[in-house]
């Protein structure tokens, strides 16, 4: 079993929560609507219903993480290209979570439907209002819906997110995932404000009879009974308007070309306005909070993690140094902290430990109060802490904006610190991480291949490092990183150069520089399978260097977003002719399996 602590914490997270949430419909509720109070039965099912969706969904995905088998038949490829406006490939996984999730929210709607007609008949009857009936209770069904949603949400979101680690999931699949119930959640608290109004046009032209049977502002009460609990229980109206605005507010800022145009617009709407729904969503309905318990505990949870573990915490500094690299890059290097994390493999010895040496993909977000106290930047390692020295990171100044937008940049600000090549000084950093991802191919694979652009070259750098120290001497194991630049002196910078240097001396490292500006662009299926020791043969791949048979390749893909649908699109491609390869009586191809891991953050 993997993980026993994680999948015991995420355990009681769930166990927890369900408990405390049945337990709270038995107690006095303060919210202004408790579906409890009136419909006890179906709220408690409705509740054991969320749960349990959240179960056996994480028993599915356990069991794809445990599973080699499983693993690879939630990842088979309904379409193997991106679709344009999802922006993903359509796996058999996603598919069938979506249809699980979305399917068990609707299918709720069968012990809904009639107790909600039976309660909603029960308040208008006696006024004659059957067109209320109807409306009501389409509105309260839609609203049950928005809840799982709203509970659904919040849980992929967190950094150090259990999820990932224990499931084996990648934080831009976690941060699609919520991407993907945000617009459901959208969609429904939209059907269901819409629904409600289609009342509210009703209810204008209704008798004084039945305005008083009815609270516009709270429809599960009456006037009189509203009056005699008080002001509180008219704000259920109100605070669905002021939470629903607030989604609208954080949709725009959501949207891909303003989000990368102001991200810190969007980060900070995001947090402040969320915590803002939540709040005012507990008081709309108690679902709401009964609901939104097990993301929010993941979220504190992760919070704190945040604060005190890691490298130091976010409540620690540490005092780094910066370096103008020259042409356009900056090295920060971080001291050695006193908590060691990221090991491949611990043991007692710390010779071992040693040994053991740091995962080599780790990734940091950095805050630097002297340029901001506010912002944190995320930045993958270039050299990762060793037992000697601390992680080393490569920066360089944003690009794609106004220059007057481009001037008040955090990396623009941090630059201009330092002005001229070969100076260095001091600063203070708040420093959250390492995080790291759960793939490892790269340490059992015959052949690792980095195809990286521009500065996510970073992660490779520390790739090659660890492959040197352990795996440079392993028969039949070879290490090629290919890096695609648009100008030469990009390249210009001591950790490259000490690679070039290696690599005139091994002949199973090498490193290939691919200037866009001079020649062209990359072509990225010939170069995978030329490092992956296979080239392209008559629309085949055949042996080029008479390397034994049965290897395994595992590619690292880092830079821009085109670059990185390029390259997993060449992988497929690769890997569909290993496959007929691998089935055919003449198989020819020293390369049984390839597999590849995208270090995607745009969602």
């Amino acid at each position: 079993m993997k993980k026993p602590a994680d999948i015991l914490l995420l355990a009681i997270v769930l166990v927890v929560s369900t408990g405390l949430v049945l337990g709270l419909t038995y107690l006095p509720c303060y919210s202004s609507l408790c579906s409890e109070e009136f419909l006890p039965y179906e709220t408690r099912l409705h509740i054991a219903t969320f749960y349990a969706i959240l179960a056996t969904t994480a028993c599915a995905l356990l069991l794809r993480a445990s599973s080699a088998m499983a693993r690879r038949l939630s990842q088979y490829l309904l379409v193997r290209r991106e679709v344009p406006v999802l922006k993903k490939r359509i796996s058999v996984g996603g598919v069938v979570l979506s249809i699980w999730l979305v399917g068990l929210i609707l299918a709720t709607t069968g012990f809904w439907l009639h107790p909600e007609l039976e309660f909603w008949q029960s308040r208008v009857e006696v006024v004659g209002w059957a067109e209320a009936k109807v409306r009501l209770a389409v509105t309260a069904i839609i609203g049950h819906h928005a809840d799982m949603l709203l509970g659904l949400v919040i849980i992929p979101v967190s950094r150090n997110s259990i999820l990932g680690r224990v499931f084996e999931l990648h934080q831009s699949t976690l941060l699609y995932a919520h991407k993907l119930m945000a617009y459901l959640l959208f969609v429904a608290a939209f059907a269901h404000g819409a629904a409600y109004y289609t009342f509210v046009g009703a209810f204008a032209h209704g008798t004084d009879a039945q305005k008083l049977q009815i609270n516009i502002d709270n429809p599960t009460l009456t006037t009189k009974e509203s009056q005699a609990r008080g002001y509180y229980y008219y704000t259920n109206l109100a605070s669905g308007m002021v939470s629903f605005i607030a989604m609208v507010i954080i949709g725009i800022t959501a949207i891909p070309v303003l989000r990368r145009q102001s991200y810190q617009t969007f980060y900070y709407c995001h947090i402040i306005l969320s915590i803002l729904i939540f709040i005012i969503l507990s008081i709309h309905a108690s679902t709401d909070f009964y609901f939104l318990l097990p993301g929010l505990l993941l979220w504190v949870t992760d919070w704190a993690w945040r604060l005190v573990r890691g490298e130091t915490g976010l409540k620690t500094k540490v005092t780094g140094s910066l370096e103008n690299a020259g042409v356009g890059w900056y090295r920060i290097r971080l001291p050695l902290a006193v908590v060691k994390r990221g090991k491949l493999g611990r043991g007692q010895d710390p010779e071992k430990q040693t040994a053991a040496i740091d995962y080599p993909i780790q990734w940091y977000y950095l805050n630097i109060p002297s340029v901001s106290r506010l912002q944190g930047h995320a930045y993958t390692a270039a050299a990762v802490r060793s037992s000697s020295s601390g992680p080393v990171f490569l920066l360089q100044r944003c690009q794609g904006k106004k220059l007057s937008k481009l001037e008040k940049e955090w990396t623009h600000k941090l630059a201009n610190t330092l002005p001229d090549p070969g100076t260095q000084t001091e600063l203070t950093v708040r420093v959250e991480g390492p995080y790291m991802a759960s793939d490892t191919g790269f340490a059992t694979a015959s052949q690792v291949v980095c195809v990286v652009g521009g500065t996510g070259v970073t992660g490779a750098l520390g790739l090659a490092k660890w492959w040197l120290a352990h795996r440079a001497e392993q028969p039949g194991s070879s290490f090629a990183l290919v890096w695609t630049v648009r100008h030469r002196e990009m390249a210009e910078i001591g950790e490259w150069n000490e690679l070039v240097e290696k690599a005139a001396s091994l002949d199973n490292f090498a490193v290939h520089l691919h200037v866009s500006s001079e020649n062209g662009r990359l072509d990225l299926k010939s170069a995978l399978a030329v490092h992956l020791g296979i080239q392209a043969s008559a629309g085949s791949l055949v042996d080029d260097d008479g390397r034994q048979d049965g290897l395994q390749g595992w590619v690292y893909m880092s830079g821009p977003d085109g670059l990185l649908s390029a390259a997993e699109d060449a992988c497929l491609d690769l890997q569909e002719e290993i496959r007929r390869d691998r089935k055919s009586s003449t198989a020819l191809m020293p390369l049984k399996q390839l597999d590849w891991y995208v270090a995607r953050w745009e969602v």
